[in-house]
C-alpha cells in the first residue's frame, strides 16, 4: 500500500493536519527527511541479517565465517562448496569419529556419490583399515586429492587408517553377432566328457564390449560350446 516510509507517518496523521499544502507542510518536510534515515537503517538491518548467516552472506563474509570456525577456503574450491562446508560444519563437527560424519565431510565438499569399505571384510589383518571411494565422473565437485584426505583425518576414527580409491558410473551397450560357415561337430550331450570334438570350421561369435570410456572388439566363443579340458584356440 506505502512504497515509503514517509507516506506511511504521513497517513496516521489526522485530517486537520494534513490541510496545509504538502510542499509548506513542515511534518511532511519532516517525515521525509525522517522516512530517507528510516528506509536506510531498514536496509542496513536486513543486509547484517543476510550477512549473518552463511546461506546467504557474500564472499567476503564468507571469509569470515570461516575464520570464526577455524575453517579456510580450499584451493580450487568454489564459493558454493565453500558455502555448503560453512553450513555442515555443526552437522560433521557432532558426528566426527565416524563412517556418517565422513560421508556428510564429503558430501560438503561435492562428493555426493561417495561411500566406505571396511577392508577387514577382504583382509583381517587390515582391521582398522577403510577405504573410501569417490565417484570421478562425479560434477561440481572437489576435485583435490589433499583436500579429500584433509577432510577424511579431520573426522575420522583417530586410531583408523584410511585408503582412497575412484569409480566410475558408465554406460553398458554389449552387441553379438554369430557368424558360421561349413562346420562338423556332435550333438551337445551325446559324448562323455573329455571326449575330443571334430574342429570347428568358420565358426565364430563376435561381440562389440563398448562403454562410456572404451570400446573394445574381441573374438570368442560361448560360454558353454566347450567340452572339458578342450583347448580354446
Amino acid at each position: 500500500m506505502f512504497d515509503k516510509f514517509c507516506e506511511y507517518m504521513y497517513y496516521l496523521l489526522h485530517n486537520p493536519l494534513k490541510k496545509v499544502v504538502n510542499h509548506k507542510n513542515q511534518l511532511q518536510i519532516f517525515f521525509r527527511v525522517l522516512g530517507g534515515i528510516a528506509e536506510k537503517t531498514k536496509e542496513d538491518i536486513f543486509k547484517a541479517r543476510e550477512e549473518s548467516m552463511a546461506v546467504s552472506a557474500s564472499m567476503e563474509m564468507l571469509n569470515q565465517h570461516g575464520a570464526d570456525r577455524s575453517m579456510q577456503r580450499l584451493h580450487d574450491e568454489s564459493e558454493e562448496l565453500f558455502r555448503n562446508r560453512l553450513m555442515l560444519k555443526k552437522v560433521i563437527a557432532g558426528k566426527a569419529g565416524t563412517s556418517e560424519g565422513m560421508l556428510i565431510a564429503l558430501k560438503g565438499i561435492g562428493h555426493e556419490n561417495a561411500y566406505i569399505e571396511s577392508l577387514y571384510k577382504t583382509d583381517l589383518l587390515r582391521w582398522a583399515e577403510f577405504i573410501v571411494f569417490v565417484d570421478k565422473g562425479e560434477l561440481n565437485t572437489l576435485d583435490n586429492l589433499l583436500a579429500l584426505q584433509k577432510e577424511i583425518r579431520r573426522t575420522k576414527p583417530a586410531s583408523a587408517l584410511p585408503n582412497y580409491g575412484y569409480f566410475y558410473n558408465s554406460t553398458l551397450r554389449l552387441q553379438t553377432s554369430y557368424n558360421t560357415g561349413i562346420y562338423n561337430f556332435p550333438i551337445c550331450g551325446t559324448f562323455l566328457s573329455n571326449e575330443l570334438m571334430n574342429k570347428i570350421k568358420g565358426h565364430s561369435y563376435t561381440s562389440i564390449f563398448e562403454t562410456s570410456n572404451i570400446i573394445a572388439t574381441k573374438n570368442f566363443r560361448v560360454c558353454g560350446t566347450f567340452m572339458v579340458g578342450e583347448v580354446i584356440l
